[in-house]
């Protein structure tokens, strides 16, 4: 190896390695004078398997000539032997899809492998056309995944070239133009021509799912960052795509499986191969895939297709011509989370989203200052400036917009997992976003409003006294509840810490609920969506309480155990949950004496309320009191908003999503107050699930 300003040679290491392989002692390493850090990180360990490929023995290495050459993969195949080979790729397509390197699922067939080398070009069309859309589908979502940067290496593994492959760049090229569909039609019209029996109609459902999946990929990720809302027409070729498949679902309806999910087919025979070498290494080096089972593979493209109809969503922001709020874009992005979607649905919206670094084609600033002033109710016709503020310090402020909200909209963009550690990143950067907003306000000169029109939104900003730190404090907020939200999806959370994280929750939900109800309540954005919103949020208030009190009783009780140890107490949990809060001012963090009082406080006010003066109760008593009162109190609200917003469900999704949500925490509610009166009035036990729901712990009163 030399410098890299010096000119490339290569010189023979093999008869350097053999001389020093019989006195080189284990540790020793070999190398140049411009050997770096960099270089031992990068460095392989020749002979580990993991590592090196060329270390895997002559006699498992398999090249694709060899396995062309030993009949596995025959060219002429017709019949269910080509309906079954068609879904043992689309198979490992979608493994690869779920986040498999393709060295180990697609490039695994030779088919695929042999494409570009000329391998398929007098095969039966139907197999060569399927194979080539099979390349040009991986690779689409390949793009989709790279452009939209928010992945990790265990998320999705991007490396590995699909090489010349036609539709490599589909997204560009007009439908005419399109070698895929060019081939994709030519192979039905030839289908058209063997008849109609079972397996032919078999073939055609799957060469005409390629085509409608294609054509969808292709104009979604065509549409980034062209301005178009591409929506409408990817639902079509959508819904053509999923009849599809549910023709390819009915065609093994007759077959009976035992497990589903164990793949019925095998990667490791017929034109599959493991160990299959497409270099001159030797095979890839040995990583343990999870194959689809054919049914498994119907149901998960199926699923990725409503993901990628929601991830379009993000489409309508561009298209309008107008700045988004980051309200409404984070809103969009929370119903994409809510389905726990795969890589390619999640880069395809980052992707839109965040075209050249902006957001929905608009400087992040300003979707900033856009938002401040929808928070505050006014309107403005340009946001290079402002009505009331001098230039200066709208400069600072959408300059210190940019980092924080790019942060917070990448995170909406990633896993579960990843989602929660990048939301707890941005908090840091909100401390920044907090300052810069308060430096706003204290520079507000109403001097500078000189037209009726600006006086009058004036007046509107003092209605709120600081409106840029109530918009931040407000956006915090649903950072911070987020946060604490995810850790019950992720199984973080222990019984008994549960009653400190509904008080967080009720905390923060009390400050996020003040906010939604100004917005229900004003004329100019009081809509069927807000007002459902305000009551739906104003019910969690109340399973919130319910849900604290209810494992406060429980711990108290002894139904729950306590984890309280010589290394580790209530105070100590409480700064592990929640010190993360503390890296900004607003809202103002909660610390464990403001819990330990607020139950204080709650003792005090309701053991009046739930006793007589002359009674003496416990605690537990009290606390089980008032657990109860809240969870009433919730089925009533629950009731309330099912009875006044339940007609307006079939035409709106959003409406319809948000009763789901009401109706479910009714249910739960009510499990949970049956199951509490049974555990204070028995000898019952108590067990306690978490996983059930994303945001309600729900218990059980067991026996003994």
């Amino acid at each position: 190896r030399r410098h890299p300003r010096e000119a490339m040679s290569w010189i023979p290491l093999d008869p350097i390695i053999n001389e020093l392989s019989n006195v080189l002692a284990s540790g020793e390493l070999v190398h140049d004078a411009n050997f770096s850090l960099f270089d031992a990180m990068s460095a392989l360990d020749i002979g580990d398997l993991k590592m090196d490929a060329g270390a895997v023995r002559d006699g498992s290495r398999l090249t694709l000539a060899q396995l062309l050459a030993s009949g596995r993969a025959p060219k002429d195949i017709t019949g269910r032997d080509l309906v079954r080979e068609l879904d043992a790729m689309l198979c490992a397509e979608g493994t690869f899809r779920k986040g498999y390197a393709a060295a180990t699922t697609v490039w695994t067939n030779a088919h695929c492998a042999g494409h570009r080398t000329g391998h398929l070009d007098d095969a039966t069309p139907a197999l060569r056309a399927f194979t080539r859309a099979t390349l040009a589908s991986a690779s689409m979502a390949q793009h989709a995944v790279k452009t939209g940067d928010v992945y990790e290496e265990e998320d999705f593994a991007v490396l590995g070239d699909f090489g010349e492959v036609a539709g490599r760049e589909a997204w560009a090229t007009a439908e005419a133009d399109d070698e895929v569909l060019i081939e994709l039609a030519s192979a039905l019209m030839k289908m058209e021509d063997s008849g109609g029996d079972r397996d032919v109609e078999a073939v055609v459902a799957r060469l005409e799912f390629r085509r409608a999946h294609h054509l969808m990929m292709k104009t979604l990720t065509g549409a980034i960052g062209a301005g178009t809302d591409a929506r409408n027409e990817a639902r079509q070729y959508a819904n053509a795509a999923k009849a599809r498949l549910k023709e390819m679902r009915n065609y093994y309806s007759e077959d009976v499986v035992d497990d589903e999910d164990a793949p019925d087919w095998d990667p490791n025979a017929g034109s599959f191969s493991k160990g299959l070498s497409l270099h001159m290494l030797g095979g890839a080096p040995p990583r343990e895939v999870h194959f689809l089972s054919t049914r498994r593979a119907f149901e998960y493209f199926e699923r990725e297709i409503d993901d990628v109809l929601v991830a379009a969503e993000v489409f309508k922001f561009r298209a309008r011509k107008e700045a988004p709020t980051i309200e409404e874009v984070l809103e969009c992005l929370e119903r994409l989370q809510t389905r726990r979607p795969g890589a390619i649905a999640l880069g395809l919206a980052a992707a839109e989203l965040m075209h050249e670094k902006e957001l929905c084609g608009w400087h992040f600033g300003h979707v900033g200052l856009h938002s401040v002033w929808t928070f505050a109710g006014v309107t403005t016709k340009t946001l290079e400036t402002s009505f009331a503020h001098p230039k200066d310090a709208v400069d600072a402020f959408i300059d210190e917009c940019v980092q924080p909200l790019t942060v917070v909209v990448r995170s909406f963009c990633v896993n579960r997992a990843r989602f929660r550690r990048v939301l707890r990143r941005s908090l840091g950067e909100f401390s920044h976003l907090q300052i810069a907003a308060d430096a706003l306000d204290a520079a507000q000169d109403d001097a500078l409003a000189t037209s009726d029109e600006d006086r009058a939104k004036v007046e509107t900003l003092r209605s709120l006294q600081a409106p840029c730190i109530a918009w931040a404090e407000h956006l915090t907020c649903y950072v911070e509840l987020r946060h604490l939200e995810l850790g019950f999806s992720l199984d973080l959370y222990l019984p008994h810490e549960l009653a400190m994280v509904y008080y967080y929750m009720h905390y923060l939900q009390r400050l996020r609920v003040v906010t939604l109800r100004r917005k229900a309540m004003t004329p100019s954005t009081q809509t069927i969506q807000t007002q459902l919103c305000f009551l739906a949020e104003q019910q969690k208030l109340s399973m919130y309480s319910a849900l604290r009190f209810t494992f406060a009783a429980l711990l108290d009780s002894g139904k729950l155990r306590p984890c309280v140890t010589a290394f580790s107490g209530e105070d100590l949990r409480f700064w592990q949950r929640f010190s993360t809060f503390q890296t900004v001012e607003l809202p103002p963090p909660a610390h464990y004496d403001d819990y330990k009082a607020s139950i204080e406080a709650n003792l005090s006010h309701f053991r009046g309320e739930l006793t007589d003066a002359d009674e003496a109760v416990s605690d537990v008593t009290v606390f089980a009191g008032i657990a109860d009162r809240f969870f009433q109190e919730a089925r009533t609200a629950a009731d309330f908003v099912t009875e006044k917003f339940e007609p307006h469900a079939a035409s709106d999704a959003v409406v319809a999503s948000l009763v789901a949500d009401v109706v479910a925490s009714r249910v739960i509610s009510t499990k949970n107050l049956v199951a509490l009166r049974l555990l204070f009035a028995t000898d019952m036990t108590c067990a306690c699930d978490t996983k059930s729901h994303d945001l309600y712990a729900q218990i059980t009163a067991c026996k003994p």
